[in-house]
C-alpha cells in the first residue's frame, strides 16, 4: 500500500506519494525522511526488508567528534578536590580514587541494567498484565537486530550513563541537599519532587524539538529513531547519540538544582 504525505507545502506532486516502503531501498526512504519528514514507519519497513541499513556517517562522525573534546576537556580539568585521583569530569564526588574501584561499578551497571529488564518485565507481564506493542495480531515494526553501529553507541552510552550517575550522586551528597530529618517540610519534600520532574520535562522539551530540527536531525537524534518499539528494554532504551545522554544528565541535574534552590530539596525526595 502507499502512504501520503500530508500537510507538507511547496513539494512537486510526486513527491507527495511514494511506493510501497517495503519495496523502496534504505538510502531513498532515508533521503525522504531526512528531506520531506516522511512517516518514520516507513524508513523502519525498509530497513527490515533489506537486511542491512544504510548508516547515515553524520552521527557516528559527530559522536566521535564529541568524544575527542570529551576526552581532550578532561585531561585538561582539574580534581573535584585537594588529593582526589582523576579529572573532575571522571571523578566529580572526589570519592573515587582508586582505579580498580572506578572500573569496577562501571562494570557492575552494565549487568545491573539488565536485571532490572527482567524485574520491569516481570512486574508488566504479571502483575501489571499490559499488552506489550511487539506482541499480538497488530506488531508494529521494529529493528529486530542491532548493528555494529548500535552496539558501538550502546558501548559509550554505558560508560556516559556511569559518569552521569557520578554527578548526580556528587550533587546529592552536596550541599544543596539537606539531610536533617526535622528539615523535611510540604515544600522541599512531595512539592519539590513534582515540582523536579516537571521542570525537567519543561526544559528537555525545546532540546527535543531542535534535535528534530532538520539542519541537526542526522547528526543526532536519528540514531534514537531507528527504534520505535524498545523491546529490548535498556538494550533499545539507550540506543541513542551520547550527546542526548549527555545533555539529559545536565538537565536533570540542573533541574534538581534548581527547585532546590526554588524550594529546598530533602535527601528523601532528591535520592
Amino acid at each position: 500500500s502507499s502512504w501520503t504525505l500530508s500537510g507538507t507545502p511547496n513539494f512537486p506532486r510526486a513527491a507527495h506519494v511514494a511506493p510501497d516502503p517495503a519495496s523502496a531501498s534504505v538510502r531513498d526512504v532515508t533521503r525522504l525522511h531526512d528531506t520531506y519528514r516522511v512517516p518514520p514507519e516507513a524508513l523502519l519497513i525498509a530497513m527490515q526488508a533489506d537486511k542491512v541499513t544504510h548508516v547515515d556517517p553524520r552521527g557516528p562522525i559527530a559522536a566521535v567528534a564529541l568524544g575527542i573534546f570529551v576526552i581532550t576537556y578532561s585531561a585538561c580539568s582539574s580534581p573535584a578536590k585537594v588529593g582526589a585521583a582523576f579529572p573532575w569530569t571522571v571523578n566529580p564526588t572526589g570519592l573515587l580514587n582508586d582505579i580498580t574501584t572506578l572500573l569496577g561499578l562501571y562494570a557492575a551497571t552494565i549487568p545491573a541494567k539488565e536485571l532490572l529488564n527482567v524485574v520491569l518485565k516481570y512486574v508488566g507481564d504479571n502483575l501489571i498484565g499490559y499488552t506489550r506493542m511487539d506482541e499480538g495480531d497488530q506488531k508494529v515494526p521494529k529493528l529486530e537486530v542491532l548493528e555494529f553501529h548500535d552496539l558501538c553507541y550502546l558501548a559509550v552510552n554505558t560508560i556516559v550513563e556511569f559518569l552521569g550517575m557520578n554527578h548526580t550522586a556528587a550533587f546529592l551528597i552536596g550541599n544543596s541537599v539537606g539531610y536533617d530529618p526535622r528539615s523535611f517540610n510540604t515544600f522541599n519534600g512531595p512539592l519539590a519532587f513534582i515540582a523536579v520532574f516537571v521542570l525537567n520535562d519543561v526544559i528537555y522539551y525545546p532540546f527535543h524539538l531542535v534535535a528534530h530540527r532538520r539542519i541537526f536531525y542526522p547528526y543526532c537524534h536519528k540514531q534514537h529513531h531507528r527504534q520505535f518499539v524498545p523491546f529490548r528494554g535498556y538494550a533499545d532504551a539507550a540506543n541513542q547519540h551520547p550527546l542526548e545522554q549527555m545533555y539529559g544528565f545536565a538537565i536533570w541535574i540542573g533541574s534538581l538544582w534548581m527547585i532546590s534552590k526554588l524550594l529546598g530539596l530533602h535527601a528523601a525526595t532528591a535520592w
